[in-house]
């Protein structure tokens, strides 16, 4: 018995030193290794801070060595993309614009359906939105935003670019616009978040081979499956220093070698934290057009007459 469990044991040695010596050589030969894959839970704030919105992301991720370098590439969708939608912006009823006496408020995304081509992703749908003062109306409203991403060595961005709304004069819409902001991610703030998530001995290990890592952006490109939009997402570091940080904790404390690795190249913890932090997007009418219409009056043609001229229009959210 005591010969069979050290064959045993001897064997099961065997498999994982050929497993180990196997991995290394398919990294050194620039093969493409599977390191995390996971559907995380994620919890952040509406778009006007009012509740919290449960989601979660399905993210998966690999590693390749190429000429010098660690490419890293993950490879994120978001289950029920529109429903999710619809939570952030849920958000009662909320003041967005107010052009003088005439105010514009929105209560939630009724419908939408997403669309991409190229780095441009496509919103079209309705949202219920109340006109209050000189018109008084509350309906559901096609919209139409268009988003671009983009990206350089250092930073990941998303731009609206264009954004309509039926029957709303152009004054108003360009107020809403013009208000929302790029969203941008930077070099700087993923080496933070990094560093953060990582236990102290390796923060601290990170925090000095930080700048060495030539942390660059490599690709981003949106997609959309089965109707909810995924984002393939591409960073790359200098492979001397990412073996020299693994390398710190080895020599150190020779068993944290494999906690190490884990933490490094797994996101799991890090990217929650990070996903947790993402906040830096009735039918009726009222009676002044109840007359209008028993009188024969083209809804959309009432609204852009009524709404026609409007100045000094100011966001409120």
């Amino acid at each position: 018995m005591g010969r069979l469990i050290r064959r045993t044991i001897l064997g099961l040695i065997t498999v994982l030193v050929i497993v180990i010596v196997g991995v290394i050589g398919a990294f050194y030969a620039g093969v493409k290794l599977p390191v995390y894959q996971a559907l995380t839970p994620i919890t952040f704030a509406n778009w006007n801070q009012t509740r919290a919105v449960n989601a979660s992301v399905d993210h998966d991720s690999n590693l390749q060595r190429q000429a010098g370098r660690v490419f890293f590439t993950t490879d994120v969708a978001v289950p029920e993309t529109v429903q999710r939608m619809k939570d952030f912006l849920d958000g009662g009823r909320q003041e967005i614009v107010a052009c003088g006496p005439q105010k514009l408020y929105l209560h939630r995304l009724a419908n939408a359906k997403l669309s991409v081509e190229g780095p441009v992703i496509g919103i079209s749908g309705a949202l219920v939105l109340e006109l209050d003062g000189l018109l008084t109306a509350t309906d559901d409203w096609p919209v139409a935003v268009t988003v671009r991403t983009g990206y350089d060595r250092t930073r990941l961005w998303a731009d609206i670019v264009a954004l309509n709304v039926a029957n709303l004069p152009s004054e108003m819409v360009d107020a809403i616009r013009e208000r929302i902001p790029r969203m941008t991610y930077t070099r700087e703030k993923i080496l933070d978040e990094a560093q953060a998530a990582l236990s102290p001995d390796l923060a601290e290990s990170f925090a000095k081979r930080r700048m060495d890592l030539d942390l660059a952006f490599e690709d981003i490109a949106p997609a959309i499956i089965d109707g909810d939009l995924q984002v393939i997402a591409t960073i790359s570091v200098d492979e001397s220093a990412l073996l020299g940080l693994v390398g710190d904790q080895i020599a150190g404390m020779p068993d944290r070698a494999g906690t190490a690795v884990a933490e490094i190249l797994s996101p799991a913890a890090a990217q929650a934290q990070l996903l947790n932090q993402l906040k830096d997007l009735t039918e009726g009418v009222g009676k002044e057009l109840v007359d209008q219409l028993q009188n024969g009056g083209n809804p959309q043609q009432i609204i852009e007459q009524t709404l026609t001229g409007l100045t000094d229009c100011e966001t409120r959210f």
